[in-house]
């Protein structure tokens, strides 16, 4: 598999909700601590279930596509999900900027906190797999770092890369001594 990378300067929409993602908590209020004695799950929308999200996450370790491309199937599935009562709970904990802002606009802030969300699981996955699965070649580990935007998980990339890179120039240095030998 041959994957090309392509970096992309980030545009002013994506910087500014990754901004008011930042600044308004957005993930404290979709994702609140969990309180044992009051339930509140009935009042938030279902973004994916457990089990899509551990199917992405393999996707995503799995080296066939590159993390912007399983991001943009990720996209096109939360699109088409309801998000109304994570709505009313924005517009509640923010109401200043929940009440003017469009719904669509709402929306992809919904869907890149959710985003933001699932790449923070991919860290523990990454080393995990890296670590006790089954060894990842170096172009399913340059997918994982297309698209990355978690600082933990870069840095588990880099080294990983620097791993691998090694271990290539390793392995032809031992073809080399092998034939030298015969």
């Amino acid at each position: 598999m041959s994957c090309k990378i392509f970096y992309t300067v980030p545009s002013l929409k994506h910087i500014a909700i990754n901004y008011i993602i930042d600044y308004e908590k957005i993930d404290e209020v979709l994702n609140p601590k969990e309180d044992w004695d009051v339930d509140n799950s009935h009042l938030f929308n279902t973004r994916m279930t457990v089990q899509e999200i551990w199917d992405y996450l393999a996707e995503v370790l799995s080296g066939v596509k590159t993390f912007t491309q399983i991001k943009s199937e990720i996209r096109e599935v939360l699109v088409q999900r309801p998000f109304d009562l994570d709505l009313v709970q924005l517009r509640a904990a923010i109401p200043l900027l929940f009440n003017h802002l469009p719904v669509l606009m709402a929306k992809e802030i919904w869907m890149e906190s959710f985003l933001r969300q699932f790449e923070k699981r991919i860290p523990f996955c990454f080393y995990f797999k890296s670590h006790y699965g089954a060894p990842m070649p170096l172009e399913a580990v340059q997918g994982v770092a297309d698209g990355c935007q978690n600082k933990e998980l870069m840095e588990l990339i880099q080294e990983r890369e620097k791993e691998l890179q090694i271990d290539e120039i390793v392995l032809e240095w031992l073809i080399e001594m092998e034939s030298i030998d015969k």
